[in-house]
């Protein structure tokens, strides 16, 4: 196992629960960010009168020691006559010996637009554990200037933070169309630790803007076309973007490839079992002198969506006989539903 300086752990954690600020991330990254999209913005949930629940898990920087793992897990669906949707988020993100926990309730009111459009409100209230593990670390008699014991005293103790926040977003989408700005933490809290005197630091959280936006083109009754975007903003740092563009064949099978500004090139797949039931895989290739280290991050998500009983959709059904005669459902869900 490696060794750890305590002073760099701490240095860490501040930089890991407020981090990229320079790379205009705090947040975790998603590369599925159009099929993760109540992640990053409430106003999402309940949008197509579908029960959807989605777990994604995330792999970034894969072959590097301690890289940052993510995972998350999210339910909505529509209420009230599809006036409402609500949803609930659960986040937990990693990186060596750092956590966090992220518990979010989700709300979003819908009013209806011309061309079978909807307009959404959304908003979020929750909070999130930041944890560091400090006695997990195992020390370098070197690094406590000769001191031989497993301890650093600039770092002795377990750190463990919980942070309430709210968010807020507006999403809307019609039968081709999709757009939504958000900002999911408008609380900028303040981080510090002072240890025996030795180290004083501090963090701020930034708050992060999301734009995203994107159109699915009908190139035939087999083929269809979508590309799409997401511009990031934080406070006190440049612009970042992705650009993606993803295609589909009988609306079962897609791929795709994006593009993160400064970042990395991704290529997407995806597959419709025709039961509900979608997965999807996306692999990122730093574009950066990253490269020399890392194989690359993984991301896969595996997403549910069944209709609802009484509510218009844009599902399309089928039905066939299965060898034994008896009738079998399949749902075809559109790309459409973003």
């Amino acid at each position: 196992m490696k060794n750890y300086s305590g002073v760099k752990y701490f240095l860490l954690l501040c930089f890991w629960i407020f981090y990229g600020v320079a790379q205009a991330q705090q947040d975790p990254l998603y590369t599925q960010y159009v099929f993760n999209t109540a992640a990053i913005n409430p106003a999402y949930v309940g949008s197509h009168n579908l029960l959807n629940a989605g777990l994604l898990y995330r792999k970034q920087w894969a072959g590097i020691t301690a890289s940052p793992t993510t995972a998350t897990l999210g339910i909505d669906a529509p209420l009230w006559q599809n006036r409402l949707g609500a949803g609930l988020l659960v986040g937990l993100d990693k990186i060596g010996k750092t956590q966090s926990f992220e518990l979010s309730t989700q709300y979003a009111y819908r009013i209806p637009t011309a061309n079978n459009g909807n307009l959404a409100l959304g908003l979020q209230a929750g909070f999130t554990q930041y944890s560091f593990r400090g006695s997990d670390l195992i020390y370098n008699s070197s690094q406590l200037n000769g001191n031989n014991t497993n301890s650093d005293p600039t770092l002795e103790e377990n750190i463990t933070r919980t942070l309430f926040n709210v968010g807020t977003g507006i999403w809307f989408n019609n039968e081709h169309f999709f757009a939504g700005f958000s900002v999911p933490r408008i609380i900028t809290h303040r981080f510090s630790q002072n240890t025996q005197g030795l180290l004083q630091s501090q963090a701020r959280q930034y708050r992060h803007y999301f734009l995203m936006a994107g159109y699915v083109f009908e190139l035939n009754e087999n083929f269809q076309l979508k590309p799409s975007a997401l511009l990031r903003a934080v406070e006190a740092a440049p612009l970042n973007f992705d650009v993606t563009l993803q295609s589909w064949y009988k609306q079962r099978f897609g791929a795709g490839l994006s593009y993160r500004h400064q970042a990395n090139l991704s290529v997407l797949f995806e597959f419709n079992t025709l039961k509900g039931l979608r997965i999807s895989y996306a692999y990122d290739f730093p574009t950066t002198a990253l490269n020399r280290h890392t194989l690359g991050s993984h991301e896969i998500m595996l997403r549910y969506q069944k209709p609802l009983k009484n509510t218009p959709t844009e599902q399309k059904k089928k039905k066939q006989d299965t060898p034994e005669d008896d009738e079998e459902e399949e749902i075809i869900i559109s790309p459409r539903l973003f």
